[in-house]
């Protein structure tokens, strides 16, 4: 992926992100809870512009100034600032990168090898049996197979791999942005239910407009 064609309006993003970012750095060290709050919106509304995390992921600078500033904004949330309403996108795309930064350097690692066709028929068997959970792998002797083979073997358990820890960030990603929407959604609905109890609270009681008196007794006639 060629750098200077894919993201042309890198070096604009840098500036005026790294200018934002030091000066809301600046700004929150002398600053209140519902300034900070308003500057930690305001990086964050930045932040959530349209971006392709795999042009922000295959530049190092912007990575890790991305990075930079979603830690940032997490670590003034636990000192008391507001959380932003983007914040689960951000979390989301930070989570897009670190798996898309996984399976690149994977990938970098991954080798090609020119077969014979004796070596290909049997890294195609080889394959089959590893994605039928590796059935037949007890009654193949690598330790006799040529190093191509031994390579082959490697590489494909290798993206197999890379693939699944790709998956496994990009579900995790999923899941907490799901599990942060149901808690705000369960987080209102108990607001509401407790002011409707508060209000219930507060009605008058009704009394009865019904004198209770003494019965007399029975007469006998």
């Amino acid at each position: 992926m060629p750098l200077s064609n894919s993201w042309p309006d890198r070096q604009t993003w840098l500036h005026n992100t790294n200018k934002l970012f030091n000066f809301i750095k600046h700004s929150t060290n002398s600053s209140n809870p519902t300034i900070c709050s308003l500057l930690v919106a305001q990086l964050a509304e930045h932040l959530k512009e349209r971006l392709n995390f795999k042009h922000v992921t295959t530049h190092e600078e912007a990575y890790k100034l991305y990075c930079a500033c979603v830690e940032f904004i997490n670590s003034q949330i636990l000192t008391g600032a507001k959380a932003p309403f983007v914040l689960d996108s951000l979390e989301a795309f930070t989570h897009e990168m670190h798996a898309f930064r996984a399976h690149t350097a994977a990938s970098k690692n991954y080798v090609n090898i020119l077969f014979s066709s004796n070596e290909q028929a049997l890294c195609a068997l080889m394959f089959e049996s590893i994605a039928k959970k590796s059935a037949l792998i007890p009654f193949l002797n690598l330790e006799k197979a040529s190093l191509e083979v031994l390579l082959s073997v490697s590489n494909f358990l290798h993206a197999e791999l890379s693939s699944l820890e790709h998956n496994i960030h990009f579900y995790i990603g999923q899941y907490q942005v799901s599990a942060k929407s149901l808690e705000e959604v369960n987080r209102i609905h108990l607001s509401k239910v407790a002011i409707q109890d508060e209000q219930m609270g507060e009605a008058q009681p009704i009394h009865s407009l019904v004198k209770v008196g003494t019965v007399p007794a029975p007469v006998d006639t």
